[in-house]
């Protein structure tokens, strides 16, 4: 029995510092994991990272991170730490029995990882040792998938003064998975997490790690000088997200991905590039990874988006906006192509008008009298025809004026025409 409560019944996995242990909890009448820390690993140093674990796992609430019940010291004086129960198996065991991973079931198991060391960061924790062995694949109702993120031992909380070895001189963390920054003891910052997943990821897909060696510090050695050979080579992956993976790789962190956040859903959209709607747990990609606050919406239920310190997390809560820029710039490209084609289609249709030639307007009507102030002119008397084309046409009178269909006259009420006083006044003016 430990703490009066949680009854021991078997050994579920073995670690670096404790073992884990299926107990039942006695009051509740539930089985947990309750991780000891072993005898030969006790000491000052051993007991903060337990302290360290259960209260960085505790501050966090996210469905992809393992769940702390309880803290305590057990009836001999070791510490022990209270846990949700999972079964599965974590991803180290899955790698060693299968190899490689599809490229796209790859991004989608590890996307709900990232998503809580999202939440992580913005709640001031690190990890600081992501690696295969603490991702826990849990299985949940039916055959879904829930990844977890396992083992805060080694987590930076805003501690005032960092931990980087212990007194025996041992460097905290896995040295296959820890950046070059934290294998040098320079300082750690949210971007050893992003390292260490792009790490991961890398040996999802190729089924090799980036950097290897026979010994811890040939290991190291190749991480300060080597540089990773790009998985496409191996057949594996393609080139846009040998980029994204690549980025995160860089051994300068100005130049990785500013947050968690901004890699993540470099991750998502390729993911949704390719078909996929979902993570392996089941979690919507495009709703997750498109929402504005860094918090996973859970059941429908958004929280407000927790304070994050800009000295631990300097970039996580802009990275979504900066993002935005471009679509802006093409709604003002399209806009500005619209309006210059309409400007172009009104411009030929005017230049078109003006080219076509005016209708030809209507004959004008011949009149056939003059006011009776003037003269009628003599109609000029038109050449004779041949005789053969008019063989019997009676002489004309040389004063006549010719009628037209043009030229008839309006007839008045009694019957007579307008012409006809007028050619009388017209022989009167002649006489």
């Amino acid at each position: 029995m430990v703490a009066g409560k949680y009854r021991l019944e078997r050994v579920l996995g073995r670690g670096g510092m404790g073992d884990v242990w299926l107990a039942r909890n006695e009051a509740l009448d539930i089985d947990v994991a309750v991780k000891l820390l072993r005898k030969e690993a006790e000491g000052p140093e051993a007991g903060s990272r337990f302290l360290r674990e259960a209260r960085a796992a505790a501050r966090l609430t996210h469905p992809a991170i393992v769940r702390i019940f309880d803290f305590g010291l057990a009836e001999r004086g070791e510490p022990f730490i209270v846990m949700e129960r999972l079964i599965g198996e974590d991803l180290a065991t899955l790698l060693q029995r299968r190899g490689r991973f599809p490229a796209i079931h790859a991004v989608r198991t590890l996307l709900p990882i990232v998503h809580a060391l999202v939440s992580a960061h913005a709640k001031g924790v690190i990890h600081r040792d992501l690696k295969p062995e603490n991702v826990f694949l849990a299985r949940a109702d039916g055959d879904r998938i829930e990844p977890k993120v396992v083992d805060f031992g080694v987590a930076k909380l805003d501690l005032p003064k960092e931990l980087t070895l212990t007194k025996d001189g041992v460097l905290l963390g896995s040295p296959a998975y820890m950046p070059p920054e934290q294998a040098q003891g320079t300082g750690v910052d949210h971007r050893a997490d992003i390292w260490s997943v792009a790490v991961v990821l890398y040996e999802m897909v190729a089924g090799i790690r980036p950097f290897d060696g026979r010994t811890h510090n040939a290991i190291l050695i190749a991480i300060q000088r080597d540089e990773p050979r790009a998985f496409t080579d191996l057949s594996a992956g393609d080139d846009q997200l040998w980029s994204i993976v690549a980025k995160g790789l860089c051994k300068d962190r100005r130049q990785r991905w500013d947050s968690m956040r901004a890699f993540g859903e470099a991750l998502a959209n390729w993911a949704l590039a390719r078909g996929a709607t979902e993570d392996i747990s089941g979690q919507a990609i495009e709703a997750t990874w498109r929402d504005s606050s860094d918090e996973l919406v859970m059941l429908g239920q958004s929280a407000p988006p927790p304070t994050v310190r800009r000295e631990t997390v300097d970039t996580i809560a802009r990275a979504p906006r900066r993002r935005l820029w471009w679509r802006w710039a093409l709604g003002v490209a399209i806009a500005a192509v619209l309006v210059l084609a309409a400007l172009l289609w009104k411009g030929a249709r005017w230049k078109g008008a003006r080219s076509e030639k005016p209708p030809a307007a209507p004959p004008a009507v011949v009149q056939s009298y003059e006011p009776r102030s003037s003269p009628l002119p003599a109609t000029a008397e038109a050449p004779p025809a041949p005789a053969s084309a008019v063989p019997s046409a009676p002489a004309r009178n040389p004063n006549a004026v010719p009628v037209t269909a043009s030229s008839q006259l309006p007839v008045n009420r009694a019957g007579k025409t307008h012409g006809m006083r007028r050619r009388g006044t017209a022989k009167r003016s002649m006489k």
